[in-house]
């Protein structure tokens, strides 16, 4: 069925799934389930609930559960712009999300009950304004990258919901199946991989413990299909932590080592590679069964162009409305409906797409979180009175000083500072201290692959 609102999507599912669980989480040791009758009738509860409060923008900044799912789908269903903020920033990072996106109203887990969402009334908003007509009813996603801090994406119901549709025609989810949700919700991987494409097919979405429950959630929930980051699949893989059900996993966010996939693969498990940004949705392509990791299907009603550098630019129809700027959402960054990835890659004469890396400056970790190099190497320089690089080492943050006066002792004491106020997911792990100048091209590039 095609569905351009949430609303349309939570009918369809009450209709054809009534009483089958939609989603689980656990209580106190126990499985909680909502069906999705419950769920279609929990939504339409809180959408009139908001639709009463005159605030025009609502933020969740919470960990996953049944609490976070109705109020994301209630708050935009009562035309709410819904920021979905990351819970694991730094204090002051959330700060400046909700300043920049202008939330008024903060929903955050009960520290007493964490399955359950509260007002936060202790955050501060800066400057209030007139928001009137302003992407309503629709989410707003923040991405890092080279050139600013964060961006603000702006997606519709339908573009989110078309994505979903797109995974469910490459790789279906069924009735019969359990996802574990592993991932951040506000994170568009984990909203459109761990919630929105399962959901659609009829999926039980059981929302896990995290990072911290990786080891034993598997074998708790009993999952049949999971979406995760390359870190995950190395931490489960090394934990044997692979319940017997779990028959597909698909791994995205940023690339994974074929050894670790094919390590996966000989478990008995249909491993597929996706590929997608926030921009566009989500995943826009995604490897086929029994075929290369790295050979990847598109997305129906997606389209690929190369550029003559090699550049991927983006047509689909799950292409958000553009960036919030100035608290005005600017389609600049699409050139006819069209979007520049930044990434490289190449179709091939089947029509299938390969990656080649990204065409400017920005570390992907293990754990799919990106490091802008720019932004960090700027500031670090700064910090340190030195000239500063950051590197990839292992899938994590590695940086490396060019001076021959500083104590190394002390630079890393400024480090320790600095990662203080990144995300515990984004700190620099290690430092290097060089006599000799970093390597550069005769323009004053940074030759990063030499270091």
């Amino acid at each position: 069925m095609y569905c351009a609102q949430f609303s349309d999507l939570l009918s369809d599912l009450d209709s054809r799934f009534s009483y089958r669980s939609a989603l689980i989480e656990e209580r106190n040791g126990w499985k909680v389930e909502v069906s999705f009758h419950e769920l279609h009738e929990r939504v339409r509860t809180m959408a009139l609930q908001l639709l009463a409060d005159p605030c025009l923008t609502v933020g969740i900044c919470a960990n996953p559960c049944i609490d976070w799912v109705v109020l994301a789908f209630a708050s935009v269903l009562a035309e709410k712009r819904t920021v979905l903020i990351d819970p694991a920033l730094s204090s002051q990072k959330i700060q400046k999300l909700i300043d920049y996106a202008h939330v008024e109203r903060l929903y955050v887990n009960d520290a007493l009950d964490f399955n359950t969402l509260v007002l936060n009334d202790r955050f501060s908003l800066q400057k209030k304004i007139d928001l009137s007509g302003n992407c309503s009813g629709k989410f707003v996603f923040f991405t890092s990258g080279t050139e600013s801090p964060f961006k603000a994406v702006v997606l519709s119901q339908q573009a989110l919901l078309n994505n979903a549709r797109h995974w469910n025609h490459l790789l279906p989810c069924t009735e019969y199946d359990v996802l574990l949700c592993a991932l951040p919700l506000s994170h568009i991987y984990g909203f459109e991989g761990n919630l929105l494409w399962p959901l659609m097919g009829g999926t039980s979405v059981a929302l896990g413990r995290g990072w911290n429950s990786l080891s034993i959630d598997p074998r708790f929930f009993m999952p049949t299909v999971m979406s995760v980051v390359p870190s995950m699949l190395k931490y489960m893989l090394d934990t044997k932590s692979i319940n017997e059900r779990l028959r597909t996993i698909v791994v995205g966010a940023s690339s994974c080592d074929t050894k670790t996939l094919e390590l996966a693969k000989s478990r008995g498990v249909d491993i597929r590679s996706g590929y997608g940004l926030t921009e566009t949705g989500g995943g826009i392509a995604l490897s086929c069964k029994d075929e290369d990791f790295a050979t990847l299907a598109l997305c129906p009603d997606t389209t690929v162009r190369i550029g003559e550098d090699g550049e991927i630019f983006v047509r689909t129809s799950s292409m958000m409305d553009g960036y919030l700027v100035d608290n005005v959402v600017s389609p600049e960054a699409l050139f006819d409906g069209e979007f520049a990835t930044g990434d490289l890659g190449f179709v091939d004469e089947n029509g299938r797409l390969h990656l080649q890396g990204r065409k400017k400056d920005l570390l992907v970790l293990d754990n799919g979180e990106k490091i802008p190099c720019l932004e960090w190497e700027e500031a670090l320089t700064n910090l340190l009175h030195a000239e500063t690089a950051v590197v990839l080492r292992d899938g994590k943050p590695f940086a490396i000083v060019f001076s021959s006066m500083l104590d190394k002792v002390a630079a890393w004491k400024e480090i320790e500072a600095f990662n203080a106020v990144q995300g515990k997911n984004q700190q620099i792990a290690a430092l290097e201290l060089r006599s000799t100048p970093l390597p550069r091209t005769e323009l004053g590039k940074l030759q990063r692959w030499l270091l």
